[in-house]
């Protein structure tokens, strides 16, 4: 019984059986792969790493499955085994380890490129952000590199009345652009913090069933029933503004470049080249 609570409220192992209806800009677009495999390419070729060792934090399909430079060894890692089971290929995956990103279990200076996908977002509170910094900066080595896509909430607010009149205005591309800015509306503005589940109830707080809100906007059923995984989940997302995002990293890296998408919302998903601060 205690294990069937607990998967009830681990939204992850259903977010990752439901991967193939989630899109932009919860799951990387085309756009951003692009970005993240030539930041780390150019950072492979300027420093002469010609096997390098790199890390995917999470297992996110898009980036696991990226053009790595040619001798690249490969490991991800995540926190949920079922993720892991999940969404790493079977045989062409890299070392897939079950692990927590706050206490890696690499050595000092093992690592040359780490790669990340929503990275703080996950993370649950502001607190563990500068905490994930300074550990990514023990593990990785002096001439290392990290690439990391941002989920940032902007600099005014937005509410979770303006959200819902753009979705009856048809004003909002998919459900997954819809989902993240209610999310980021209920944020608390002083923790950056909003429960998982908070998110769900206020969807339906709307009242509305998939089927009524797929009809008026052209979505699919399956991709607006992926905020079910949401109902009784425990967990906390944190969606810190831009200069937040930029002085937790600066605990331990300097920033060298930021990229921003072109696709809806894509303001809010900037991907970051840093390296160890000098």
């Amino acid at each position: 019984m205690m294990n069937e609570v607990l998967a009830r409220h681990d939204h992850w192992a259903r977010h990752a059986a439901q991967w193939r209806h989630v899109g932009p800009p919860l799951r990387p677009a085309g756009e951003d792969i692009a970005v993240a495999g030539g930041l780390v390419a150019q950072a492979a070729d300027a420093l002469g790493l010609a096997t390098p060792n790199a890390l995917v934090l999470g297992v996110t399909p898009e980036l696991v499955g990226m053009n790595w430079p040619a001798g690249t060894r490969l490991t991800a890692i995540d926190r949920c085994p079922g993720m892991i089971g999940a969404l790493l290929p079977d045989h062409s995956a890299p070392a897939g380890i079950c692990g927590n990103w706050l206490k890696l279990p690499f050595a000092d200076d093992s690592i040359d490129l780490v790669v990340g996908d929503g990275c703080l977002t996950v993370l649950e509170s502001a607190s563990d952000h500068r905490r994930f910094a300074s550990e990514l900066a023990r593990v990785l080595s002096p001439a290392g590199r990290l690439v990391l896509r941002l989920f940032v909430r902007p600099d005014c607010a937005e509410t979770p009345e303006q959200v819902v009149a753009d979705l009856g205005a048809g004003r909002i591309g998919n459900f997954h652009v819809f989902k993240w800015r209610l999310a980021m509306a209920l944020v608390d503005e002083r923790s950056g913090e909003v429960s998982v589940a908070e998110i769900w109830r206020a969807w339906k707080d709307l009242g509305k069933a998939p089927a009524e809100v797929a009809a008026e906007t052209g979505w699919s059923p399956e991709e607006i029933e992926t905020i079910e995984a949401y109902r009784h989940a425990t967990a906390r997302y944190t969606f810190p503004r831009l200069d937040q995002a930029r002085s937790a990293l600066s605990t331990g890296f300097d920033e060298l470049a930021c990229r921003t998408p072109a696709y809806e919302l894509g303001e809010r998903c900037p991907t970051m080249l840093l390296a160890l601060k000098s």
